[in-house]
């Protein structure tokens, strides 16, 4: 006969689960639509709008004077760009049950998740203008649909920001003695959702950043360079379809590419209102709060981002492969 065994059968754990305080790791996109924006503060005191204005080019003056004669005057021209800056936040409320009661330092959560959702904000703000450029070019040499990311297409874009004397962002990348690699010419930048990685390695002259002759100056985000345009990828590039869209869905899921020069587009901040964190503890609401129940965590921040010349951003709109 066996031995009466007294085991979790028989007690049952009053705590039947250890809780482990190291929070797992969530994965996060790359923030790049804000990289290559000219960015300036708006002094407070000032009002809500920014005037940005470009003078516009002299013509040359290639007919000869004759002598004695005063050649016409020229009219200098200007054109200016408004944008009226707005005003976004984010906060979370903590009653002081949870706090008394959760395993984890709630409070320094908020904090830490409400500083990524504002800057995933200011990342998705600026991809939404940054693609309504007036200057779109649906893809139109790709394989096996022609509307597919290619080499082409590329080239085309690249040609024609070169055309409008739009200068490259990234600097070159020179030679170097490193075995199979190569130098990189002075390049636009080009920011694409990760789904378009698999056709971007596909383009011809495709090269991988692992190729480049130096990896000074290489982003974490980029994936290589096509032509005369370098790739960044992230997951929450434009894609039609998606939650964080910036055009109603069509017929298809299109991929707008924005290719960006010098100067293309702009971020201005209100100075004494800049991205900032807010937490307000228990206690500090008043007669609001009689029994010290809720804390609060938040944050704010005014900025406007507008196209500062649609010369310099082209959006390259594609499909992706279905092979």
């Amino acid at each position: 006969m066996a031995d009466n065994a007294t085991s979790t059968a028989v007690i049952t754990p009053a705590v039947n689960a250890y809780f482990n305080k190291l929070l797992l790791v969530r994965n996060k996109p790359y923030l790049i639509h804000e990289l290559f924006a000219d960015r300036q503060n708006l002094p407070s005191g000032h009002g809500k709008t920014v005037v940005w204005r470009r003078w516009a080019q002299l013509p040359t003056k290639i007919a000869e004077v004759l002598e004695g004669v005063t050649s016409g005057a020229d009219l200098l021209s200007k054109q200016d760009i408004r944008g009226t800056i707005a005003q976004y936040m984010g906060w979370v409320l903590i009653t002081d049950v949870l706090e008394f009661t959760c395993e984890n330092k709630v409070l320094n959560i908020a904090g830490s998740e409400l500083n990524d959702q504002m800057y995933r904000t200011i990342d998705e703000l600026v991809r939404n203008i940054i693609v309504s450029t007036a200057s779109v070019t649906t893809a139109s040499h790709g394989e096996p649909e022609v509307t597919c990311l290619n080499s082409d297409d590329i080239e085309i874009i690249a040609n024609t920001l070169q055309n409008s004397d739009a200068r490259p962002v990234a600097p070159q990348i020179k030679a170097s003695v490193g075995q199979g690699t190569a130098p990189i010419s002075a390049a636009y930048w080009a920011m694409m959702h990760t789904t378009l990685n698999r056709d971007l390695r596909r383009c011809a002259g495709f090269i991988k950043t692992i190729e480049y002759a130096q990896q000074t100056g290489v982003l974490e985000s980029e994936r290589g360079i096509v032509e005369e345009v370098r790739f960044l990828a992230s997951s929450v590039a434009h894609k039609e379809g998606s939650a964080t869209e910036a055009f109603p869905s069509s017929a298809g899921t299109y991929y707008y590419i924005p290719i960006i020069a010098r100067h293309a587009y702009g971020v201005v901040d209100l100075k004494k209102a800049n991205a900032r964190l807010i937490i307000h503890p228990r206690g500090s609401a008043g007669s609001a709060d009689p029994g010290d129940q809720r804390q609060t965590a938040a944050w704010k921040f005014m900025n406007v981002c507008r196209i500062l010349n649609d010369n310099n951003i082209q959006v390259l709109r594609v499909t992706k492969r279905s092979d």
